[in-house]
């Protein structure tokens, strides 16, 4: 964009709003306080744009119109007014008026309806898990850049991240094994696979094996000795889908009674699957600069299955690992009128449906769906996939009938490695 946006308004607080709100958007603005200065200042430069008044002191201000139309056609004009009936709106865009608005209006509208007169382009943004975090920070910066917002496991802007890594690992685990404690088939099987998860993590901590095992893609052979730490981590990852945590009152079972093979077979694939997918340098860069600043190793966390270990293990890396500045707000709450779909896992171990709720209660166009049964990353869920297609191409998300998603429910425990209870 070349100039600068022009603000006609003889109301000097108005001018003045309008004026830090255009600046706050990054779109350079100056301001006239009557048609007069506006007239001479065209005289001798072009703006990137108008926002007039409707009625001024010394003038219409459609009378620009004309001026525009004379020296600079390609310059979009928009009136704001509080004279809303239909005459007055229907005079605006017969003087080519590019929009119309009426006052008092939202700040957001404004600024979005500058924007798409300019030509700037909108964006139908969609992020899963940290992606979720670029999207807010975006939307933040630039919210009349966006045409929607597809939250998927949401990481609030607020949010320490790893801070509470333990504390929701073991909700999560409780809410999974508490599907099986209530089927009677599998809890006449295993019993409480709590209980047997922390007597395990118990007795590697005295005596650590060293396991054979089979990867389940393969049949590679491969070996590997299970610590605690490496228990609770393996747990962890069979706990973001709901297929491999229902395997876990099983290959717990197993482990307890001395076969730990499955357990880490099943989590090796896991594992190798996800190495494809992350780089440890960058998410340093990005962790180390956005989060380890303010983590802290807390009593609470110290007592969870995870433990505190996490926490100064990246403390110690970052310490030593390049990192950046974030801006000073970088984690306050996103606030908004962005249309937005927030989407959570009922068992998600990482992103709890409670963060979707802390980011909705900033938004003031927005819905939380909550997939029953499901773990982390939720789009591809059910019908979700359906869901997210309707609110982009009509982004009205109190009208999306969601209806459907009650059709998902948690996948049942394995009773052994053909299934669950029929």
């Amino acid at each position: 964009m070349s100039g600068a946006v022009w603000i006609v308004e003889d109301d000097r607080a108005l001018r003045t709003v309008l004026l830090r709100a255009l600046e706050a958007a990054q779109l350079p603005a100056r301001a006239f306080a009557s048609l007069a200065e506006a007239r001479a200042a065209l005289a001798e430069t072009t703006p990137a744009a108008i926002l007039t008044d409707l009625r001024l002191p010394d003038g219409e201000g459609l009378e620009l119109a004309a001026l525009l139309g004379e020296r600079a056609p390609q310059v979009p004009l928009l009136v704001m007014s509080a004279y809303t009936d239909i005459a007055s709106t229907a005079a605006a865009y017969r003087a080519g008026a590019a929009d119309y608005l009426a006052k008092p209006f939202d700040l957001e509208h404004a600024i979005a309806a500058l924007r798409r007169a300019l030509g700037d382009p909108q964006f139908n943004l969609v992020g899963v898990s940290y992606g979720t975090r670029v999207a807010q920070q975006f939307a933040m910066r630039h919210p009349g850049a966006v045409r929607s917002m597809v939250l998927d496991s949401v990481v609030p802007d607020t949010l320490i991240l790893g801070q509470d890594f333990g504390v929701n690992l073991d909700q999560a685990l409780r809410k999974d094994f508490a599907l099986c404690t209530a089927e009677p088939a599998c809890r006449k099987i295993f019993g409480d696979p709590w209980t047997t998860l922390l007597q395990l993590k118990q007795r590697l901590a005295k005596n650590t094996p060293v396991v054979r095992f089979r990867a389940p893609d393969d049949f590679a052979p491969g070996q590997q000795s299970l610590t605690p730490d490496r228990l609770i981590g393996l747990v962890r990852l069979y706990a973001y889908s709901p297929l491999t945590a229902a395997l876990l009152p099983l290959t717990l079972h197993a482990a307890d009674q001395g076969h730990y093979g499955p357990l880490l077979a099943q989590s090796r694939f896991i594992s190798e699957s996800l190495q494809h997918s992350l780089n440890d340098g960058l998410q340093l860069s990005v962790v180390c600069s956005e989060d380890a600043p303010w983590l802290k190793a807390t009593p609470r966390e110290a007592a969870t299955l995870l433990g505190d270990g996490y926490i100064r293990q990246l403390q110690a890396q970052c310490a030593i690992w390049p990192r950046g500045a974030v801006p000073a707000d970088f984690h306050q709450p996103l606030r908004g009128a962005m249309p937005t779909l927030i989407l959570e896992g009922q068992f998600d171990p990482v992103t709890p449906p409670r963060y979707g709720d802390a980011v909705l209660k900033g938004l003031g166009d927005a819905r939380l769906l909550i997939a029953p049964g499901q773990g982390h990353n939720v789009i591809g869920a059910g019908c979700m996939p359906r869901l997210v297609k309707r609110f982009i191409e009509n982004p009205q998300p109190a009208k999306l009938d969601a209806q459907c998603l009650e059709a998902l429910k948690p996948t049942p425990p394995f009773l052994d490695y053909n299934g669950g209870a029929p």
